[in-house]
């Protein structure tokens, strides 16, 4: 096991996958447990916490002596996992025996391992065992590789600028980008969820994004 840490400076790189991860403590558990839940994470009951591969494993004091154990199983796959893709556990006896609903223990689990995902976002993939997920785009023995056929319809890009195409398909001497007029803020309506709504409100007033 190993103590849960704090993020703390504006370098942030997991901020993204931590909110989401909060957003899903909230979808799996009712308002009052979630509330609790959150102090419990304020308080730092969450004592220690390991991410393996397909599962989170962290210990939370609650009212007795021992620390209750939390289990966060999640599917192999790519990114935050969603609702249907996590089984939750706990030993306290306000566990639903499905995995399905957060108690308050896990829900300080959740949200510990949401810090630990904004300090080290490579524990995602580990968490969700993305090596093991096949995909369509890797060759195989019967597939050789070959290089993508291009499709009419389509224009071909051409990046040498001694080409003889890139006098025709580059700007005329003088052109220039017309101007981009100021564009007003989006409004988005609000989830019907208040819970959730109240989560990602306070995760957008701490979110900063950062153009390269």
């Amino acid at each position: 096991m190993s103590r849960p840490r704090t993020p703390f400076g504006a370098d942030r790189p997991g901020l993204m996958a931590a909110t989401t991860i909060r957003v899903l403590a909230a979808e799996m558990s009712d308002p009052g447990r979630f509330a609790r839940g959150k102090r419990y994470f304020s308080d730092r009951a969450v004592t220690d916490i390991v991410v393996g591969h397909g599962v989170v494993t962290a210990e939370v004091l609650g009212s007795r002596r021992e620390p209750y154990v939390v289990t966060i199983e999640t599917r192999a796959g790519n990114g935050v996992p969603s609702r249907a893709d996590v089984t939750v556990r706990c030993t306290c006896p306000d566990d639903d025996g499905w995995g399905r609903s957060a108690c308050k223990h896990a829900v300080a689990a959740l949200l510990t391992l949401g810090d630990e995902l904004t300090i080290e976002p490579e524990l995602l993939p580990r968490w969700r065992r993305s090596d093991t997920v096949e995909t369509d785009d890797e060759p195989t023995d019967d597939e050789p590789e070959h290089e993508p056929e291009h499709e009419p319809g389509h224009e071909l890009m051409v990046t040498d600028r001694e080409h003889p195409l890139a006098a025709l398909l580059g700007f005329p001497d003088g052109a220039a980008l017309p101007p981009v007029p100021d564009l007003d803020d989006a409004v988005h309506p609000r989830f019907p969820d208040p819970l959730v709504a109240a989560v990602l409100d306070d995760a957008l007033d701490a979110l900063h994004l950062r153009w390269e």
